[in-house]
Parts: structure tokens; C-alpha cells; sequence
């Protein structure tokens, strides 16, 4: 029947905003994977300080070593060496502290350590730059699928190439915005079948009141 009918559109209307409801706690443990993610981050940056603090320890010892050495052999020319041993020791890894203190303190992952060079220190630099730009490209597209969401458009997802853990919350945010994207047609589907459910019967009512009018006044 028409109640009937009626009914069972309230009550899948019903079941849509349970399920709705349950979309937004699954989006907020999202975002919570999304802060312990970077929270992992941030750890991973204060260890890559900490080894990089390490290895500038260990140039600056090895630098002291050579000038050492190199006072025996003669102070005039020693301590000119020195100076240019001690700066291609330190230098790269001063730059390298520098960069990784900076993405530290204010997360700024946009940031690359320039030119680095052929040796121990280098490859660390390109690593670093590697980790720096799949963060910065996760960032930017959770960023940009998140104010879409937020408008009220969940046709955009995030597409940017990741691993591990970056790659297990890239496809939790992905999953949850396509469910919550069918939810929401859901719920307006059954909105305007409760809307013309409700539109005919009030035109029934209508009806049988002037029925009951026209009956009363014969």
C-alpha cells in the first residue's frame, strides 16, 4: 500500500543515515591516519637529524685527524689544507642537517637539499630528497581531495604513487569517500521518493476531503 510504501522509504532513509554516520567516523579515523602518518614522519625526520648530527660528528672528528696530521708535516701548508678538508667534510653535511631541521620544525616538505654530490653524503641528500617529494605529492593530493569533500564533490580521489603505510591510508581515504559518494546519492534518491510519497498524499487527502465536502453538502 501506499503507507506501506511510505514507511519502507522512511525507514531505507533511516538506514542511509546510520550508514552516513558511520562514513563520517570512518573519514575521522582517516584523518587520524592521516596525523599518525605524519606523526611517523616527523619521527623519521628527528632520527634522519639525529644520524645526520652523528655523521657530522663523526667529519668533523676525521677533519681534526687530517689537520693533525697535517701540522706534523708542516703548520704553514697544514693549516690551509685543514681548512679546505674541514669544509668538503662538513659542508654537505651542514646543508644536509640544515634541510632536515627545517622540514623538522615547520613541515615543509617542498624543501631539497641542492646539488648533491657523488659520495657517501650525496646519496643520503638524493635519498632524502626522495622521501621529501612522495611526502610532498601524498600531502598535496590528500589536501586537494579533502577541500572537494569538504564542497561537497567526492569525485576526486587520490592518485599520487605510494608505498607502505602511505599506501595503506591512500586507499583508506579513497574507499571511504567512494562509499560515502554512494551514501549521499542514496539518501537523495530516497529523499525525493519520500518527497513525491509524500507530495501524492497529500493530493489524496485532498481528495477525499473535498469528497467528504461535496458529500456533506448533497
Amino acid at each position: 500500500t501506499q503507507e506501506n510504501g511510505m514507511f519502507d522509504a522512511h525507514r531505507q532513509y533511516l538506514e542511509a543515515a546510520q550508514r552516513i554516520l558511520a562514513l563520517k567516523q570512518s573519514l575521522h579515523n582517516a584523518t587520524e591516519d592521516v596525523k599518525d602518518a605524519l606523526g611517523k614522519v616527523l619521527a623519521n625526520s628527528k632520527q634522519m637529524n639525529a644520524v645526520v648530527q652523528e655523521d657530522t660528528r663523526k667529519g668533523v672528528s676525521s677533519a681534526l685527524w687530517y689537520v693533525i696530521t697535517i701540522v706534523f708535516a708542516g703548520l704553514a701548508a697544514g693549516g690551509t689544507a685543514a681548512f679546505f678538508i674541514i669544509r668538503a667534510i662538513t659542508s654537505p653535511l651542514t646543508e644536509l642537517q640544515g634541510t632536515v631541521s627545517r622540514v623538522e620544525q615547520v613541515s615543509d616538505y617542498s624543501v631539497r637539499v641542492d646539488n648533491p654530490k657523488d659520495d657517501e653524503v650525496g646519496r643520503t641528500s638524493i635519498a632524502f630528497n626522495s622521501l621529501m617529494i612522495s611526502l610532498e605529492a601524498v600531502i598535496n593530493d590528500i589536501n586537494q581531495v579533502m577541500s572537494a569533500v569538504a564542497k561537497g564533490d567526492f569525485s576526486n580521489l587520490v592518485t599520487s604513487e605510494q608505498q607502505g603505510d602511505l599506501l595503506v591510508l591512500k586507499n583508506s581515504i579513497n574507499d571511504s569517500i567512494a562509499l560515502l559518494g554512494e551514501t549521499i546519492k542514496e539518501v537523495i534518491s530516497i529523499s525525493a521518493k519520500l518527497k513525491a510519497g509524500a507530495v501524492e498524499l497529500s493530493e489524496s487527502a485532498e481528495v477525499l476531503t473535498d469528497n467528504t465536502n461535496t458529500q456533506a453538502a448533497s
